[in-house]
């Protein structure tokens, strides 16, 4: 997924590794999302080309404009969303709108910044200033790896499918009940926990998972109390580097 022109047919053809969809320099070639299942080792996958959105004040009313809803409902079926960036241009407004667009979704993310080969000059750091530049403009999308290629040239595309099969089993990780106890007890010694309103501080009954694909936890705390959203994101940063989690939706609810 990504706006037009960024070189996701390019993608999908070198992933699939045939000619399944029209490249042209021409934005919006793609009117369709395009799926194909592949057999890749012991993974089977389906390969959804989408069609690339642009800001809304510019999508035509009738056939472009029932393309970006098309894509809208892949995006919802999606496991694994690769959202594509064009590194050797400036970071626009609609990346950042589409970015936000995919942060709400289920789907776990990794960032593809795609046209590596294009940038001149490259050095060691070249990689991380690019990379400090993404998450600056997506603060919210930090936790998502960021994987440089050339889908142009085939340039590193192979390791997605690696990055894609570490993703799924980030996605259905189940943790014993055993070590979340341990890991709330250390995370609330750290930080105690704050609430949204009021003086008092909420009392934490107990943590544990609801669900996979994605991991989702669920913090119990008492009836009267409240708990402010920045500590449940303190939780979730500090869980998520405690299980090794990358580029997967992690979720905590609260239940009183």
């Amino acid at each position: 997924l990504g706006r037009p022109n960024v070189g996701k047919s390019s993608l999908f053809n070198k992933l699939v590794g045939e000619e399944m969809s029209i490249v042209s320099p021409i934005e919006h070639t793609t009117r369709e999302p395009h799926d194909i299942t592949v057999q890749i080792d012991d993974l089977t996958l389906t390969f959804i080309d989408t069609a690339g959105i642009r800001r809304k004040s510019k999508v035509e009313k009738g056939i472009e404009e029932a393309s970006v809803e098309k894509t809208k409902d892949a995006l919802k079926r999606a496991d694994v969303v690769l959202f594509m960036i064009d590194v050797s241009q400036n970071i626009t407004q609609q990346d950042r709108h589409l970015a936000e667009l995919i942060a709400t979704s289920d789907a776990g993310i990794i960032i593809i910044a795609n046209k590596w080969d294009l940038i001149e000059g490259k050095v060691v750091e070249t990689q991380n200033e690019i990379k400090r530049n993404i998450y600056r403009n997506f603060p919210f999308m930090t936790w998502v790896p960021v994987y440089f290629v050339s889908a142009k040239t085939g340039q590193h595309v192979p390791k997605i499918i690696d990055l894609i099969k570490e993703l799924e089993k980030d996605r259905s990780v189940t943790v014993e009940q055993e070590w979340l106890n341990s890991f709330i007890k250390r995370a609330t010694i750290h930080h105690k926990p704050m609430a949204s309103t009021g003086i008092r501080r909420p009392k934490i009954l107990d943590f544990e998972q609801i669900q996979t694909n994605p991991p989702v936890f669920q913090l119990r705390i008492r009836q009267t109390d409240t708990i402010s959203t920045q500590y449940l994101r303190y939780l979730e940063n500090q869980l998520r580097e405690a299980l090794g989690i990358k580029g997967s939706k992690l979720w905590i609810t609260v239940k009183k």
